[in-house]
């Protein structure tokens, strides 16, 4: 089974079932909204909804979703209020868009990505993201450009995953005082936003952290309703992508993901374009593809030993054993 056929679907109709699902959950939230509560909000909360319901929904969107549902959850109706008066009024970006993780790009909605930057899985504080030079912006820009391109010629189930998930590409770098590094982020709470490192070393080195991330999308669309196991989510396991042990779901994550991109490059390997990219730039990624056939050999054992899969975790797992082993 390839990577690309976890889905029965085109990845245009994953992305509008995710933007419907998110709709109607902010609808079943609006609904168990006290009445008195919710009055004055009504019809700007009914903007929010026509609007997701439509499709015209970004990352940011997701995160706006799960901040009224934490408001909601401790009856802090005042804030909820403030939140579907953003969602109600906001104007989402609806194409792949390249931008800055600065106000002067992202305008009233930085403060957003900012709070959806903190919700990671490392200890509060460790990892503080800045907006990069225009320098950095502009030649990751350039680099992105390429990899659209060169996945269009060489790679065109990933294209086209691009296309319809239309993500956000938010570059970044890391504060000087960060405790942790940083290649790049993706998120259930931001899908079809992903932040990259702005400072990547080349063009091989951002195009495979690109691939990278939008694997995560394909997992974090599917996983909304069905998780991948059912292990507890306090128990961690050793993962071949990270140093520090990780719940099963991260591990699920690293070996598909690897197993994705091990896939793409092995097709842009063996395709026309591979003449035209630079000879350094194979060599990284020739590099990049063993490393990530081995980190999926490496995570498989404890998959097999621990993971308490479901139907679609054993897809998941069927799909990046058969990438290896072809």
């Amino acid at each position: 089974m390839s990577t690309f056929r976890l889905y029965r679907f085109s990845p245009r109709l994953l992305r509008r079932a995710i933007h419907a699902r998110l709709a109607w959950s902010l609808k079943q939230l609006i609904d168990a909204w006290p009445e008195d509560e919710f009055a004055p909000s009504a019809t700007l909360a009914e903007g929010f909804f026509l609007r997701l319901h439509l499709g015209h929904v970004d990352g940011c969107d997701f995160f706006l979703h799960h901040q009224l549902l934490v408001h909601l959850l401790s009856d802090d109706y005042e804030k909820a209020r403030l939140i579907v008066d953003v969602g109600a009024h906001r104007q989402p970006r609806l194409r792949p868009e390249v931008l800055s993780l600065c106000r002067e790009c992202l305008g009233d909605d930085t403060s957003w990505y900012e709070q959806a930057f903190s919700y990671n899985d490392l200890p509060r504080g460790r990892l503080i993201l800045t907006a990069p030079d225009s320098t950095a912006v502009e030649r990751s820009r350039g680099w992105l450009g390429r990899s659209e391109s060169l996945l269009r010629m060489a790679a065109p189930e990933a294209h086209a995953e691009w296309i319809a998930f239309r993500p956000v590409w938010l570059l970044a770098s890391v504060a000087a005082d960060s405790a942790h590094g940083f290649g790049g982020y993706s998120s259930n709470l931001l899908w079809g936003t992903i932040a990259l490192n702005a400072n990547r070393p080349g063009f091989a080195d951002l195009l495979i952290q690109a691939i990278h991330e939008l694997a995560h999308q394909v997992l974090f669309a599917l996983a909304l309703d069905v998780p991948l196991a059912f292990n507890d989510p306090l128990a961690t396991y050793v993962s071949p992508l990270r140093q520090d042990p990780r719940p099963m779901d991260g591990v699920l994550h690293a070996c598909f993901v690897s197993a994705r991109v091990a896939q793409v490059l092995a097709q842009i390997e063996a395709a026309a374009a591979w003449a035209h990219v630079a000879p350094a730039d194979q060599q990284v990624l020739m590099a990049e593809q063993q490393a990530s056939r081995q980190a999926v050999c490496d995570a498989l054992p404890t998959i097999d030993r621990h993971a308490q899969l479901s139907a679609l975790g054993e897809r998941v797992v069927l799909a990046a054993r058969q990438t290896v082993q072809r």
